[in-house]
């Protein structure tokens, strides 16, 4: 009888604790940093332009790998056409810890290390398997709070004097990446390798529209 007295009351807070959640997400935004502070959202060119032989560019020491040994990606793709950035631009605009506390501390340990130098966050992200369906990866909800939590340890350090300006998310479209080819997905954009690689927004970016108006 005791346990199910306290199911019953971990039940009835569960709605009060979402309701804190929710406070705290709606009222951490862009306005919680400076006027001068940077967001944005990052890539590679190799991992997002494609046309590998195209406009006189020439191959790079990652066209030349990808071609020579296959074997050494995870699933023998390249980066010639990649997300084709290319030629979109105009439509276009593995296994890692998520420890957002090990972020605060790093720049904590830097601004006493190197006498507290300006820093930008240039990538900062989450990947997952690409092995599920559009809809299913659209809802990308942990890459959502990803973000939320890792952007509340910049603020925690900035608050302890360490000088961050910028911060961007890696990456805007999901791209070849490096070892693991296309098998993860990092963007908050989803690109459909499938399907003529159209683009579609996730939850992720939508959240960052929403964060980053005032």
């Amino acid at each position: 009888m005791a346990m199910q007295v306290t199911f019953l009351v971990a039940l009835l807070l569960l709605p009060i604790h979402l309701l804190n959640a929710r406070t705290v997400i709606t009222s951490f935004n862009r306005s919680s940093f400076p006027d001068d502070f940077v967001f944005g959202a990052s890539s590679a060119a190799y991992q997002y332009e494609g046309a590998a032989f195209e406009g006189g560019k020439g191959p790079s020491i990652w066209d030349t790998f990808t071609h020579k040994y296959p074997g050494k990606i995870l699933n023998g793709s390249n980066g010639d056409v990649a997300e084709d950035f290319y030629h979109r631009y105009k439509t276009g605009v593995s296994a890692f810890y998520v420890y957002p506390k090990g972020l605060r501390d790093l720049l904590e340990y830097t601004k006493k290390k190197y006498n507290n130098p300006t820093i930008y966050i240039t990538e900062n992200g989450i990947g997952d398997a690409n092995n599920s369906t559009r809809i299913k990866s659209i809802k990308d909800f942990q890459r959502v709070d990803f973000y939320h939590r890792h952007l509340l340890a910049v603020q925690e350090a900035m608050k302890l004097g360490v000088n961050v300006k910028g911060f961007f998310a890696w990456s805007f479209l999901d791209t070849f990446e490096w070892g693991s080819g296309y098998t993860l997905r990092f963007g908050i954009c989803y690109v459909d390798y499938k399907d003529g690689l159209k683009r579609y927004p996730k939850s992720s970016a939508l959240w960052f529209k929403k964060f980053l108006r005032k």
